[in-house]
């Protein structure tokens, strides 16, 4: 062994063999490697349990049962106190668990360690195939060979009649029941084990419970007990508003939001998952209207919705050590529901006072709209010979790190009600939280900060707690996509980046005075420049920023000259990096249709991630992105042209299973971005302000409605923003507009693959 590769170096130990047991060669001293590799186990259930069958559900009945229940009668003990809110809550659950008891089977959840195709007869051939052989290694004898060969071959015939069944069943289920197909697809992609042993701090151990506590321990590292005095006056300016108060809710909000939910299975805390609010909504709509309506009239947030499961999922580096994982909250289906239909009137209530630069949990807003507003003046700044200095920030845990208190007091400045701040403060305080690990819980979590994951109303109170933030910086500009805050300016010399400085120094205290951490090490300061010029730097405090050359922003790579190549490169390596795997998981799928379905779902979203940002004007790069959907064709279509001999044309390929090429699909999605934005349906006041109608001085046969000023730098045709104006007026004239979206994307593509 010459080589041996490691991804983490405290998972090995190289030393000189003794000379003593292993002869030394002169030229070749012997070493000793020992390798400590984690072995990884499987999450499956390790003991038979028992779990509803909801695809044997018999929902008529349930129905029937909750419909003819007398739940004002039932829920009549409420006297106005917080106990008797949780009582009826109490109430609610046992009945509605006794129906489901009475209504949907229950069925025995084995532990599989098998393929997802074996059979009961299967493991019973393949014990015995074993036995014989044991038999036959012990004796020796071809008798016993002779049946241990009988065995394996009934094996290996059953064996691949259940195997191409299972391929034949997933045909089905792609067209039937895609959720089920893309399980087994992503069961592939993902490994779903811990390793064996996992350490944190100075511990390390490989029982369940113990490492659900250690990750316990880790997780509640995160959130902060540093104390808010509420009396002090907060000294940044916020933006007010109408008194805010909380809503009534009616049963018709109820059915309407649980049309947006997902029908699920798996539940929450509470164990009622959505497939059962889902499938008896009608019924369901009345008691729950009463206990969200019970709990908004005595502004308490009964304990039971409080409760959460916190899954770890690996980040990077070792996967053994508990401080590189990250929590994912799961929440109950019911108070998500009452979260959802609160946070519809908030966000009506609170959309005029969010400030224009966040992007991130805001209709109408998203990654495109913020880094077309970045990219949009950077270019600018191009055109006028300038330099643009952005400075990318990183909390630490931002939407964990939330000061209770001072969230509140942010609240009351900006016009939220005494009653409805009493809801809120319930809401957030004494929340719960257990991790969940290979089906053990740990011990619970008191939450003292933070806005509650997974939750609807956490994205939108943070949004409010840091709402304050624009109005700190005076001198440069600022863009918001949820807690990623990037600060930067244009300037012509040295002094102005003064001004950059700044509003840097002013951001630093506001971090300070709303007790937000910032994370310095992956604080970077990026420059754009078109010419060569003096690279200044920039600090927070006493630490000094690193300046990079290229920046990973909001998933698309950025380099000082945004010409984008070096993303489209990243690009196109991880496309095929999940292409290879639909080569080495689809093989046994024959029909185009169905290795079609996994390309769409899989690796056409890849190569299109944010292409209203990076859509390249060469030639050059628009082949090399191509390049990986002609790949896939011909794995597609190898059952055509086995050979590779006549092979037709890339377009020809392209109409034979109906899809078009990945250019036309980017200059459809630039033109569908414009007209969004031009009928409201994206918001954004500074893209708006950069449209132009032009405006003839005499009737032509071909009308350009947009006006596009003209540059004397090339490289002024690459801004992204200009690049989409100018597909728009290049198809204005051969396309109807007026028609439907769907309509409009589809004349598009076929305009343009004709």
């Amino acid at each position: 062994m010459d080589l041996v590769f490691v991804n983490e170096p405290s998972e090995y130990s190289l030393k000189r063999a003794d000379p003593v047991t292993i002869p030394e060669d002169r030229y070749h001293p012997t070493l000793e490697i020992n390798l400590n590799l984690p072995v990884l186990h499987n999450t499956q259930n390790k003991f038979n349990v028992k779990d509803y069958c909801f695809k044997r559900a018999n929902y008529d009945d349930l129905n029937y049962y909750l419909n003819n229940t007398d739940w004002l009668h039932l829920l009549a003990n409420a006297n106005g106190t917080p106990n008797s809110i949780d009582s009826m809550i109490r109430i609610f659950y046992e009945t509605v668990q006794n129906y489901m008891n009475e209504c949907i089977p229950k069925f025995t959840i084995l532990n599989h360690s098998g393929p997802p195709w074996s059979t009961k007869q299967l493991s019973c051939l393949k014990n015995l195939k074993n036995k014989r052989y044991k038999k036959y290694k012990k004796t020796g004898l071809v008798t016993e060979y002779s049946k241990y060969s009988v065995v394996r071959a009934e094996y290996n015939i059953l064996n691949t009649k259940l195997y191409y069944n299972y391929l034949e069943t997933m045909k089905l289920n792609l067209k039937k029941d895609p959720k089920s197909f893309y399980k087994f697809v992503n069961s592939k992609r993902k490994t779903t084990g811990y390793p064996n042993i996992m350490k944190y701090s100075n511990c390390e151990s490989r029982d369940d419970v113990v490492i659900s506590n250690m990750f316990a321990d880790f997780f509640k590292t995160t959130y902060s007990d540093v104390e808010y005095d509420i009396s002090n006056i907060y000294q940044y300016p916020i933006m007010e508003c109408e008194s805010i108060s909380l809503p009534l809710i009616f049963t018709s909000d109820i059915t309407n939001n649980l049309k947006t939910f997902k029908n699920s299975s798996k539940s929450g805390p509470d164990g009622i998952p959505s497939c059962i609010l889902i499938n008896c909504a009608l019924a369901l709509a009345f008691p729950l209207s009463i206990l969200f309506n019970t709990s908004i009239k005595h502004e308490y947030f009964p304990k039971l919705w409080k409760n959460s499961y916190i899954i770890p999922l690996f980040k990077s580096g070792n996967k053994s050590n508990v401080a590189n994982y990250r929590g994912i909250a799961k929440l109950s289906a019911i108070p998500k529901l009452f979260e959802k239909c609160l946070m519809d009137y908030f966000c009506h209530q609170l959309s005029s006072i969010i400030s224009t630069t966040q992007h991130g949990f805001k209709k109408g807003c998203s990654i495109s709209t913020n880094l077309l507003h970045l990219t949009t003046l950077v270019n600018r700044g191009f055109v006028h010979g300038q330099h643009t200095d952005v400075i990318y920030t990183d909390f630490s845990k931002a939407f964990d790190k939330v000061n209770h208190n001072l969230l509140l007091q942010k609240l009351y400045l900006i016009g939220f009600t005494p009653n409805c701040l009493n809801w809120i403060k319930s809401y957030l305080n004494n929340r719960n939280q257990r991790v969940y690990f290979n089906n053990t819980t740990s011990r619970n979590i008191i939450v003292k900060s933070g806005v509650p994951q997974g939750s609807h109303l956490g994205p939108i109170l943070f949004n409010l707690f840091i709402n304050d933030l624009p109005n700190v910086i005076k001198l440069s500009n600022i863009l918001m996509y949820a807690d990623d805050v990037k600060i930067f300016l244009s300037y012509n010399n040295c002094c102005d980046q003064i001004h950059l400085q700044h509003d840097l120094n002013k951001f630093y205290e506001w971090c300070g005075a709303n007790l937000m951490e910032l994370n310095l090490k992956k604080c970077k300061h990026m420059h754009f420049s078109r010419r060569v010029g003096a690279l200044c730097f920039y600090n927070f405090g006493d630490y000094q920023l690193e300046s990079v050359k290229t920046i990973l922003d909001l998933g698309v790579l950025l380099d000082a000259k945004l010409e984008f190549s070096q993303h489209v490169t990243m690009t196109i390596n991880k496309a095929r990096g999940v292409l290879a795997f639909i080569k080495r998981w689809a093989k046994e799928f024959k029909d185009p249709l169905i290795t079609k379905q996994l390309y769409t779902s899989l690796v056409r979203p890849i190569l299109e991630f944010g292409s209203v940002i990076w859509d390249p004007s060469s030639n050059i790069c628009s082949a090399k992105i191509e390049s990986v959907q002609k790949q896939f064709l011909l794995f597609c279509l190898r059952g055509s042209y086995p050979d590779f001999v006549n092979l037709p044309s890339y377009s020809t390929r392209l109409s034979q299973i109906n899809l078009p090429s990945l250019k036309s699909r980017r200059t459809m999605l630039n033109i569908s971005f414009l007209i969004n934005l031009i009928n409201g349906h994206i918001c954004s006041s500074f893209l708006l302000d950069n449209i132009s109608l032009n405006v003839p001085q005499r009737l032509t046969r071909f009308y350009s409605p947009l006006a596009i000023p003209f540059y004397r730098p090339k490289y002024a045709d690459a801004d992204p923003f200009r690049r989409v104006c100018s597909d728009f007026n290049d198809l204005y004239n051969l396309i109807d507009f007026s028609l439907q979206a769907n309509i409009v994307k589809r004349n598009i593509i076929l305009f343009l693959n004709t």
